[in-house]
């Protein structure tokens, strides 16, 4: 299916793949991480820049943070559970409607041994811009 759109947050979130236009000329296509991340030339760095960071997050998921993520031994009961597939925007949303302080949060993904990485909001920013740095996004 072929969808054309002008909200950004739109193409991210409903795109599998993405064909960034400028006068009917195609500036570059792929996957909204490869669009943010991997900019092909200044069209496409330009065109992200104002919502940049958000579009950073939106497109990074938590199974791509996994190598970097500080774990913590703590107690899980009455913390919050997140699929490695979830956005670290989508995260770090919820946890900033929570009722609680500081959450640890819980990543869960069967593959895993153990199945479920428990961790904090500023282990997930920290493993963020560790991987952003080592990329040189």
């Amino acid at each position: 299916m072929v969808m054309v759109t002008h909200d950004v947050f739109e193409a991210i979130c409903l795109g599998d793949k993405i064909c960034l236009m400028d006068r009917g000329k195609v500036q570059q296509s792929g996957t909204a991480r490869d669009l943010i991340f991997s900019p092909e030339n200044e069209f496409s760095r330009n065109f992200f820049q104002t919502n940049r960071f958000q579009l950073e997050l939106k497109v990074t998921k938590l199974k791509d943070l996994l190598s970097e993520i500080q774990t913590r031994d703590v107690n899980p009961d009455g913390n919050m559970v997140f699929s490695v597939e979830e956005s670290l925007l989508d995260v770090l949303e919820r946890t900033g409607e929570a009722s609680v302080q500081n959450p640890v949060l819980q990543i869960h993904d069967p593959s895993l041994h153990p199945p479920t990485i428990n961790t904090t909001c500023e282990d997930l920013i920290s493993a963020f811009y560790k991987i952003k740095s080592r990329n040189k996004c």
